[in-house]
């Protein structure tokens, strides 16, 4: 985890929510690794967040237990995140 003053709240949030789950993922080999993308440089603040896993059929079934556990713990953190990672100028897939 990055110290202050390089962490934003966006950071922290993700830190809050979506790092343990991802974290206990890894520990149960559902997930080989995850990790959080960043930068502060042009119109506005962005992030986005990677996880890997062995295979396709891995790879979903992990996503499928972060959502469950985000959607049932940390929805107010789960909208925060999505305001600051979706609307991504260069992201190659738009969600929206």
């Amino acid at each position: 985890m990055l110290p202050l003053p390089y962490r934003t709240p966006k950071q922290d949030v993700w830190n809050h929510s979506s790092a343990p789950v991802l974290t206990k993922l890894v520990d149960s080999g559902d997930v080989a690794s995850f990790g959080l993308l960043r930068h502060e440089i042009g119109d506005q603040y962005n992030m986005n967040w990677w996880l890997e896993a062995e295979d396709n059929l891995s790879f979903y079934a992990a996503w499928s237990k972060l959502a469950k556990e985000l959607q049932a713990n940390h929805m107010d953190d789960v909208q925060q995140l999505m305001d600051a990672t979706i609307r991504h100028k260069d992201s190659l897939v738009d969600a929206y």
